[in-house]
């Protein structure tokens, strides 16, 4: 559905995998989606690390808060 980005994804054992990134649209239909796609949590923690091993201010903070 519109507005869904940021959702959870949820595997079959309701674990949280993913976070909704964007709705595909059919491509003649204007109004009518025919996949979703999201980014798994793991690529988003990895990309964290990456930027607070540089010392970005903001990915130490949210890292420390996150206790990684």
């Amino acid at each position: 559905m519109p507005g869904s980005s940021g959702a959870p994804v949820l595997n079959d054992q309701w674990l949280p995998v993913a976070l909704h990134h964007r709705s595909i649209p059919h491509p003649s239909h204007r109004n009518k989606w025919i996949a979703n796609r999201g980014i798994r949590i793991s690529a988003i923690l990895a990309n964290l690390k990456l930027h607070a091993s540089k010392r970005n201010t903001d990915a130490v903070r949210i890292a420390e808060l996150l206790e990684l």
